[in-house]
């Protein structure tokens, strides 16, 4: 009851602190919009980026349940077989199409029951598809998302009890795809220098219970068509699938976060 009361409260904090993203965006977009200057029709960006990331939260596959999933960026790092990252979007006039893709794959020993050893593996990739319409602001530009966000999930776990011969291993792969809404907004800081937010809600209970996704930063032009964006991010997804204490359970409820740095090329 205690952990359900926790997880609850944990969700209402996430919902909370995007909805107030999203709202700082578009008050902002509505109390300082203005025409923009003349730019080109269209515009392309391409991102490779690095995310340091952490993982938190737990993971059900089967009738093990409510394993925990807590991963820091130098568990990750060290734990990782393979990883990439990037993000591209095209932009027409005021409307534009983004995607972004990330994966991540690694494993981890962590405590069992009885001094066992429970290795988990983790497979999270994530795909994201949106559409946008962008206003201009007085001191920026602000964007209104509508999108989807497609995950590929592989969970595995293998038991090795201290005080028994042999292991028992779970081992499921998920996919699923949450519909999302969500406002992003670029201010002007000084020369050069831009700050950036964005947030999101999705799921809506149709296929996740749950899904958000805040994050901030800033961005430096190295040159006209470089570049620098600093970033913190953080993912929330709540899961569910199937019946629990049954063999094709699955659950997954995690904040993935981090820093990010990576390079805007743009034409």
């Amino acid at each position: 009851m205690i952990k359900t009361i926790i997880s609850i409260s944990h969700r209402i904090r996430c919902f909370l602190f995007v909805t107030i993203v999203i709202f700082c965006v578009l008050s902002a977009g509505i109390a300082y919009s203005q025409e923009s200057e003349k730019e080109n029709d269209f515009q392309f960006l391409f991102e490779p980026y690095l995310m340091f990331s952490s993982i938190n939260g737990d993971a059900s596959v089967g009738r093990a349940t409510g394993v925990s999933v807590d991963l820091d960026t130098s568990d990750i790092l060290e734990n990782l077989d393979f990883g990439i990252m990037f993000h591209m979007e095209g932009l027409y006039k005021n409307w534009g199409l983004a995607f972004d893709y990330g994966l991540m794959d690694l494993k981890q020993d962590i405590a069992g029951p009885i001094n066992g050893i429970i290795t988990a593996g983790v497979r999270q990739q994530m795909i994201e598809l949106f559409v946008f319409r962008r206003i201009p602001i007085k001191a920026g530009k602000i964007d209104v998302l509508a999108g989807g966000r497609s995950w590929d999930n592989k969970i595995s776990l293998t038991l090795d009890p201290a005080w028994l011969p042999g292991s028992a291993s779970a081992q499921q792969q998920e996919d699923w795809i949450d519909p999302f809404l969500g406002a992003r907004a670029y201010f002007d800081l000084a020369e050069d220098w831009t700050f950036f937010i964005r947030g999101d809600i999705g799921g809506f209970g149709i296929v996740s219970d749950f899904t958000a996704l805040g994050n901030l930063g800033v961005m430096y032009n190295i040159t006209k068509t470089i570049i620098l964006d600093i970033q913190y991010k953080a993912l929330w997804v709540d899961y569910e699938n199937g019946t629990k204490n049954t063999p094709g359970y699955f659950a997954y409820d995690t904040v993935t976060h981090g820093p990010i740095i990576g390079l805007i090329f743009q034409f």
